[in-house]
């Protein structure tokens, strides 16, 4: 027999060597690709979410900024108002600075931000205040920072925070404005005296919240307001603050530095208070700041994870098919044939495993241009459509837990008094009822025995609804009614909410209680159509009813049924 032609013997050998060189080129193939582009999505994630945390602090600051200088430049107009009054003036010429205090001894009851008013002549000497007090008439306060800077232009000006002279001996700041004659003349100054404890009342924006706190000082660096001081008796310096330094010197920013209060770094943004040479500044814990940047990067390095492990355990998968399919070396033209198929197999999964992730990228450099290109509104198109999607499904989830809550039972009933739960809900929607210029009249409500939180919440619904659905050229015109009624044998309050809005069609009435059901669109009213369910649910657990009435242009009316049971008030 003739001998076998040797040159086949070796070649299943070189296939193998094949086989594991291209191991490592579809383990590559796999995974390099997938790691670069997880690396640059988390990259442009971690920048773009530091931009909108960057951004929101600015945003805030601003707005507290804005709103305590225009409640400084009212409290500046109220003292030239008063400062311009005919008769006032007539008796300061005349030198009868006694009859002239009595004309603004109300202003402190009109204005609560004022604690005194009082009077200086020309040269800086206290001729009058109110109330008076003992020791200061005759005193001259020509070294204050107000006499000096009001005298040197003959202009209003608000001061530095100071320590008043007269007892008791507190922390003010001067409202200075100058009393002038028909012809210019300068016939004195009027002061009002602001205590430090009611700028914080004076302007809500100052106010903390969960977020973080915003603090105020002076032109000199000294705390206006802070909610973590008594600034009543003490003068508190933060004149070496980073934050506050950038401020004074007319800078605006963000920036992460250390708080010598808490002794660790907080997250500030700062803003300069012009023309009166003051700081704003809003500091936050930075892990909170940036918690749900960390938060998303986290899910996108899980999520990049998990894809890179999906991919190696296709490429060893594609790895073992292959080794497997070249084991057969008796078949070495097949086998050879299903290498390249192989080959070809593996190139076109990873190219699959590419093409959506392709398109991450995509959507990623189109959010990245678009952000640029947007910055000024800081609120970028696809962003925002993000954002509303994420908080109405979250506002959809935490309203089915309430409907779950209310369903599944909720606090014991104890006594309710109804005027104290109406003037809470009030006092939540302020803001609404504000800009909608709403009037709202109501009845005397009685004490029922209610779930607390829950007749709240009602409440809350029902007049919120009333706020949104009014009339879009006329304000809207609220009434809340209340009497006893009988029925069944048994007694009731009989609660109605009036509006004067656009009321709806009577054949959708029975849609109205049933869970994400609208009859307007989102665009023109917003809401997610579960408020009334919630109402409904909350009526039938405390053993009433409710029931809506609609009749042509008269707005709407929510009828709620409560048992009037006997309460053991504690």
């Amino acid at each position: 027999m003739p001998e076998r032609t040797p040159t086949r013997i070796g070649k299943p050998a070189r296939i193998r060597r094949h086989v594991v060189g291209w191991r490592w080129v579809i383990y590559l193939l796999a995974v390099v690709p997938i790691l670069l582009i997880s690396i640059y999505f988390l990259v442009q994630t971690h920048q773009s979410l530091t931009g909108l945390v960057i951004a929101r602090r600015q945003a805030i600051v601003q707005l507290a900024t804005r709103s305590l200088g225009q409640q400084l430049e009212k409290a500046e107009d109220v003292a030239l108002s008063l400062a311009d009054r005919v008769r006032f003036r007539k008796l300061i010429r005349e030198g009868n600075w006694e009859q002239a205090i009595e004309i603004l001894q109300n202003v402190p009851k009109i204005w609560s931000w004022v604690e005194r008013v009082f009077l200086v002549d020309p040269s800086g000497v206290l001729r009058a205040d109110t109330p008076a007090l003992p020791g200061v008439r005759g005193k001259n306060f020509a070294f204050r920072d107000w006499y000096k800077q009001v005298s040197s232009g003959w202009r209003p000006y608000i001061s530095n925070v100071y320590t008043r002279t007269a007892e008791p001996r507190h922390n003010v700041v001067a409202v200075a404005v100058p009393i002038r004659a028909d012809g210019g003349e300068v016939l004195g100054i009027l002061v009002l005296q602001v205590p430090l404890n009611t700028l914080m009342r004076l302007n809500p924006a100052l106010e903390s919240d969960d977020e973080g706190l915003i603090y105020v000082t002076d032109a000199k660096g000294r705390l206006a307001a802070h909610p973590d001081f008594d600034l009543d008796k003490q003068l508190v310096d933060f004149s070496t603050v980073p934050s506050v330094e950038h401020s004074l010197r007319g800078e605006r920013g963000v920036l992460v530095s250390y708080n010598p209060v808490t002794k660790a770094n907080v997250l500030v943004a700062y803003e300069p208070l012009s023309p009166y040479g003051w700081a704003v500044v809003f500091q936050e814990d930075p892990e909170s700041a940036f918690g749900p940047r960390t938060a998303t990067v986290t899910a996108g390095l899980t999520l990049s994870g998990v894809i890179l492990v999906s991919a190696l355990a296709l490429a060893h998968g594609l790895v073992l098919l292959t080794e497997k399919v070249h084991k057969k070396e008796k078949q070495l033209v097949l086998a050879q044939a299903e290498s390249e198929q192989m080959e070809m197999f593996a190139f076109a999964a990873t190219h699959d495993l590419q093409e959506p992730l392709h398109k991450v990228i995509t959507l990623c450099d189109l959010l990245k241009h678009q952000t640029a290109e947007k910055r000024r509104d800081n609120q970028p198109e696809i962003l925002q459509r993000v954002q509303e999607s994420a908080h109405r499904l979250r506002a959809m989830m935490v309203q089915l837990r309430e409907l779950a809550r209310i369903s599944s039972g909720g606090n014991e009933f104890e006594a309710v008094d109804l005027n104290h739960t109406v003037q809470a809900v009030l006092a939540d929607l302020q803001p609404r009822v504000l800009q909608t210029q709403a009037r709202i009249d109501r009845d005397d409500l009685p004490t029922v025995a209610a779930d607390r939180s829950q007749m709240q919440q009602l409440f809350l619904h029902l007049i919120d609804n009333a706020l949104k659905f009014h009339q879009p050229d006329e304000p809207p015109d609220i009434k809340i009614t209340c009497r006893p009624i009988k029925a069944d044998g048994k007694r009731y309050w009989r609660i109605t909410v009036q509006d004067r809005g656009v009321g709806f069609d009577e054949k959708h009435r029975d849609r109205l209680f049933k869970p994400f059901q609208r009859l307007h669109t989102r665009q023109v009213y917003p809401g997610n159509g579960i408020g009334l369910a919630i109402c409904s649910r909350i009526a039938t657990r405390h053993g009433g009813s409710i029931s809506v009435q609609s009749p042509p242009g008269e707005g709407c009316t929510v009828i709620l049924t409560i048992p009037d049971r006997k309460i053991t008030l504690k």
